[in-house]
C-alpha cells in the first residue's frame, strides 16, 4: 500500500511540475536546437567523436571509450560554435544564409551563451575523464 501511495505522490509531483514549467514557443526551441546543430558543423564532429570512440574502446574497454568520446564530443562543439560566430561577420556579408547565424536560426548571443556553458564542462569533462590530467590537457610532462 505505501508503494502505491508513493507512486501516486510521484506522478502528482511529477505532474504539478511539468504544469508550472514556462511554456517555451515550439518553433523557437526547434529553431535555436537546429541552429545549435547546424552551427557546430554536426556531420565533422559526429565523424571525429566516432573515431575517437573507435579509438579509445580499442585502447580501453567500452566504459572510458563512451566518456571519451563524449569529451571529444563536447570539445566539437565549442570548435564548431566558435568558428561559426568568428565567421558571422564574414558570411553577412557574403550572404552565406545557409549559415544559422546568418539565416536567423540562432543569435550571436544565443551562440556564445551556449559557448560559454559547453567550454568549461568540455575542459572538465576532459580532465577528469579516464585520460586524467596528462592526456586531458595532451602533454606528457615525462618526456
Amino acid at each position: 500500500m505505501s508503494s502505491l501511495r508513493n507512486t501516486h505522490q510521484t506522478h502528482y509531483l511529477w505532474r504539478t511540475f511539468i504544469a508550472l514549467l514556462p511554456t517555451l514557443p515550439k518553433e523557437k526551441v526547434i529553431n535555436t536546437f537546429n541552429g545549435l546543430r547546424k552551427a557546430c558543423h554536426f556531420g565533422p564532429t559526429l565523424i571525429v567523436t566516432t573515431i575517437g570512440f573507435f579509438f579509445a574502446n580499442h585502447y580501453w574497454w567500452e566504459g572510458p571509450a563512451y566518456v571519451i568520446a563524449f569529451g571529444i564530443f563536447t570539445g566539437q562543439l565549442v570548435v564548431g560554435w566558435t568558428n561559426d560566430l568568428y565567421d558571422y561577420e564574414d558570411d553577412l556579408r557574403h550572404h552565406r544564409t545557409n549559415k544559422p547565424l546568418v539565416a536567423g536560426l540562432i543569435t550571436p548571443s544565443q551562440l556564445r551563451k551556449w559557448i560559454y556553458i559547453m567550454t568549461p564542462l568540455s575542459f572538465l569533462i576532459n580532465l577528469l575523464g579516464p585520460l586524467g590530467i596528462k592526456g586531458g590537457t595532451g602533454r606528457d610532462r615525462s618526456a
